[in-house]
């Protein structure tokens, strides 16, 4: 999985909000976006393998995380974002405030802030379900699956708290400007 900018000293404060946005698009979310699937694949070989098996459960609860994390990156990616980028080259070009589709960013932030608790709890859901990684049957199968969950998990706390901390407060900063 991709390293977020927090995480690579990516200077958030200075880059251009939409260059944020894109960058945010090509690394962490395509990150995420590629692991879904491979992480869900890799939980379905070991369910099948053990129908009974604790992987089954596992794989349930992170289904259900996938899905709503899949649907966040989709308002992320489709609302906010072209929100974002078009209140940038107003800004940038000395126009008005365009129309968007909401009064203000507030309204669809708010809602991704409501999701984020969703994730953290959906996160939190599958983290119990998977318990430590020293407990995980000893196989190569079970090892790839706990080392691609504590990336996953990783990746999404960061993402969580970028957007929380950085991202959001610029993209109201600027609907605010305009």
């Amino acid at each position: 999985m991709s390293e977020h900018p927090l995480a690579i000293g990516v200077d958030a404060a200075r880059l251009p909000l939409d260059a944020l946005c894109d960058q945010l698009v090509a690394g962490p979310h395509a990150s995420m976006h590629a692991a879904v699937p491979r992480i869900r694949s890799r939980l379905a070989a070991l369910a099948a393998r053990e129908p009974e098996g604790p992987a089954t459960g596992l794989q349930a609860a992170f289904s259900e995380l996938a899905t709503r994390l899949l649907a966040h990156l989709a308002k992320v990616e489709n609302i906010l974002f072209p929100a974002v980028t078009a209140l940038v080259d107003a800004e940038r070009s000395g126009r008005a405030r365009p129309a968007l589709a909401f009064p203000t960013v507030v309204h669809p932030i708010r809602v991704l802030e409501a999701e984020h608790e969703r994730l953290l709890a959906a996160l939190a859901a599958v983290e119990a379900l998977r318990g430590e990684p020293s407990q995980a049957p000893p196989d190569d199968a079970w090892h790839t699956v706990q080392n691609d969950l504590t990336a996953f998990h990783a990746d999404l706390a960061a993402h969580v708290h970028f957007e929380a901390e950085v991202l959001f407060p610029r993209a109201i900063e600027l609907d605010q400007r305009l």
